[in-house]
């Protein structure tokens, strides 16, 4: 063997893509991921086919399609039940994987894709108990996504997320409507005492 090299735990990897919400990174680790679960040379295919099994046992994930892992593709199809399942499985767990996914979510007003988020909010609401990951698409239609995590009111840790598109693409001020009205709901949420 001429050199070794032996890099960060997944789980590290994905925290640090997820605060910077690095596409490339994502792409990686998608493809990591399907390499370890099959134990074979890293494909898109290995990568698509790993998901399809890892997600199988979710039942709000059924009928999903993952065409990458950057979500650079109006082909993936998931639906924010999905996504909020998933949040809550891991949750549910109680595992350090629960904290390090947490961890690497950016926090509203603090770091990055939240940090100009919550700008207006309303009295008692507090910015950095967010820690939620966004996502958009804007070019043939605009698609605009909050999903993660915080605390509420009564104290409890919720999940939540949502999803909205528009079929007028390529319109920013849509766009910044529709993280208005995020935002909004995450302020209200964060109210509540369930």
């Amino acid at each position: 063997m001429l050199a070794r090299t032996v890099s960060d735990p997944l789980v590290s990897l994905a925290a640090a893509y997820l605060t910077a919400s690095d596409n490339f990174m994502a792409e990686m680790v998608f493809q990591t991921f399907g390499s370890g679960f099959w134990g074979a040379p890293a494909s898109i295919e290995g990568s698509q086919a790993a998901m399809e099994k890892f997600l199988a046992p979710v039942t709000a994930c059924q009928g999903f399609h993952q065409e990458n892992g950057s979500g650079l593709t109006w082909n993936n199809e998931f639906s924010p039940h999905c996504f909020a399942q998933l949040i809550a499985n891991v949750f549910d767990l109680n595992s350090g994987a629960y904290t390090d996914l947490i961890n690497g979510l950016p926090i509203g007003g603090k770091t990055g894709t939240l940090i100009n988020r919550f700008q207006n909010p309303p009295p008692g609401f507090v910015a950095s108990l967010v820690h939620a990951k966004t996502g958009t698409l804007d070019s043939r239609e605009i698609v605009s996504a909050l999903i993660g995590v915080q605390t509420i009111a009564s104290g409890e840790t919720v999940v939540f997320a949502l999803m909205e598109n528009d079929s007028r693409g390529g319109n920013l001020p849509i766009l910044t409507q529709l993280r208005n009205w995020e935002d909004a709901n995450v302020e209200l949420l964060q109210s509540l005492a369930l």
